[in-house]
C-alpha cells in the first residue's frame, strides 16, 4: 500500500528542476489527511511521474497564459483518486482513447508513446483505472486505485 500524498510529493520533488526550467507551476490540492491506496509505492510513483511529465510537456506547448499543472488528490468510499490537469492544448477530442495505445504519443517525435499504456496496465493490475477526462482547457487524467 502507498500513501498517495507522499508519493505525489516525491514525484513533484523529483521533477522540480525540469518544471522550474520550463517555467511550469505545479500545484497540489487535496486533504491534509493520509489517503492509503492499495498499490505499492514504486508502481504508484511510476504512474505519477509519467502523468506529471506528460502534463509538463503539454503545458510547455502553449504560448499564451500560465503554464500550470494541477494535481488533485481525493478519495471516495472505495478509491483513492488522483487527477492531473494541465494548461496545454488538450487531448484530441476525436480519439482520446488512442493515447492509451502503444506507440501513440501526443508529442510525436519526442516520446515513445508507451507511458500511458504502461501506466494504465499498472493501474488495472492494482484493480484501478486510468482515463482521460473531458477538460475545458488542456488535458485532464484521472487515476482511481482501490483504498488499502
Amino acid at each position: 500500500r502507498a500513501e498517495l500524498g507522499a508519493v505525489v510529493r516525491q514525484a513533484v520533488e523529483f521533477r522540480r528542476s525540469a518544471s522550474t526550467r520550463r517555467g511550469i507551476q505545479v500545484r497540489l490540492e487535496g486533504p491534509a489527511t493520509a489517503i492509503l491506496a492499495g498499490i505499492d509505492a514504486g508502481s504508484l510513483l511510476q504512474i505519477v511521474l509519467n502523468l506529471l511529465a506528460n502534463a509538463e510537456t503539454a503545458a510547455t506547448a502553449t504560448t499564451a497564459g500560465e503554464r500550470t499543472v494541477v494535481i488533485t488528490m481525493a478519495h471516495d468510499a472505495r478509491c483513492a483518486i488522483l487527477t492531473v490537469a494541465d494548461t496545454g492544448p488538450g487531448v484530441e477530442a476525436r480519439n482520446p482513447g488512442g493515447l492509451f495505445e502503444p506507440f501513440v504519443s501526443g508529442t510525436p517525435g519526442t516520446a515513445a508513446g508507451l507511458g500511458l499504456t504502461v501506466s494504465r496496465q499498472i493501474a488495472e493490475g492494482a484493480g484501478g483505472t486510468l482515463r482521460s477526462l473531458a477538460a475545458g482547457t488542456g488535458a485532464r487524467f484521472e487515476l482511481r486505485i482501490p483504498l488499502a
